[in-house]
């Protein structure tokens, strides 16, 4: 069940993806809810697609769409 959930994320990411005339990766530790809110209402009134997706599944979606982004992975666990 997890494996056809992310299977069915990363073609989800991978079609936002492919549709996007720009991207932007943020690091967003230490933002809280009230700040996260606040975002995500000022990307709602310029119709600015804002999602939250690990990086495991931002890294395999990008290559899904032929963007080599390594920097996701560098803080993998081992």
């Amino acid at each position: 069940m997890a494996k056809d959930y992310k299977v069915n994320k990363v073609e989800e990411l991978k079609e936002r993806l492919s549709d996007a005339r720009a991207i932007v990766l943020v690091d967003y530790k230490g933002i809280n809810v009230e700040q996260d809110s606040l975002l995500r209402g000022r990307f709602r009134e310029e119709k600015v697609d804002y999602f939250v997706a690990k990086n495991p599944l931002n890294h395999i979606g990008l290559k899904g769409v032929g963007i080599n982004c390594p920097e996701l992975t560098l803080n993998w666990p081992n």
